[in-house]
């Protein structure tokens, strides 16, 4: 979760996506974009949330965790190329040259799309596709603070906070540990609206990803919460049982 790398983890924080490893391809380029550098990396594995990649381990640059980067997988023989916005999640040496490097996606609906075309060659796909609305589409968002009204997307949620992703203008962004509210759409007409505080503010090209902190929420909200939480993480563990390694 986003989130949970800004607050301490519960027990809900915790990562269940499957991961898939991908078979060894020379024939794949990887590059992580992120404050002017490019820099090449290998594919170590794949899930819906995110990326694990293998990198050399050099001083310049290093990635702190919680930025925000570009990654671009692309093959230039069949000539595509995919890419998304990714967060820095956590990094370890793999050898005395090496890191791996754990990324999440902002979007996954993004690139999930993208790697129907794109990808879909390295995977053995079984069944059809499951077509749920929280790994196809954003989940939309409305957000107050002061005198403004912001739409943007959830990107991730836990007990403790949210995590949403703005494309509008930087104008209209709140200042550092405001205080607003957010509505959250849960679907069948279903929705809450926990007071919140801006935990943290990161901007990329292409949008910001806003960290925000829930102010004393009710048991009724933490209660839904918890539901979507698990419905969402069920929804995950389908789709990628579809796909074997």
């Amino acid at each position: 979760m986003i989130y949970s790398h800004w607050q301490h983890n519960s027990g809900l924080d915790r990562r269940s996506t499957m991961r898939v490893t991908l078979p060894p391809s020379d024939s794949l380029v990887v590059e992580v974009e992120w404050d002017g550098y490019v820099i090449p990396a290998n594919l170590a594995d794949l899930s819906a949330r995110g990326v694990g990649l293998k990198m050399s381990h050099e001083p310049e640059p290093q990635l702190p965790m919680g930025s925000l980067v570009k990654v671009l997988i692309s093959h230039p023989i069949d000539g595509w190329q995919v890419q998304t916005t990714a967060e820095v999640r956590n990094s370890c040496l793999t050898g005395p040259d090496h890191v791996h490097v754990g990324l999440a996606f902002i979007n996954e609906g993004d690139l999930l799309s993208q790697l129907d075309s794109a990808l879909g060659r390295y995977f053995n796909r079984r069944g059809t596709e499951r077509t749920t609305a929280t790994l196809k589409e954003r989940t939309p968002i409305e957000y107050r603070f002061d005198d403004e009204t912001i739409e943007a997307s959830l990107v991730d949620l836990s007990v403790n906070g949210a995590g949403i992703w703005y494309t509008g203008s930087p104008d209209n962004l709140p200042s550092q540990h405001s205080a607003g509210q957010i509505t959250l759409p849960f679907g069948d007409g279903c929705s809450t609206t926990p007071k919140v505080r801006v935990a943290r503010l990161c901007s990329v090209e292409g949008g910001t990803l806003i960290g925000l902190a829930f102010e004393q929420p009710t048991p009724d909200q933490v209660s839904a919460i918890e539901t979507w939480m698990s419905q969402r993480s069920n929804d995950l563990k389908a789709f990628e049982s579809d796909f074997a390694a």
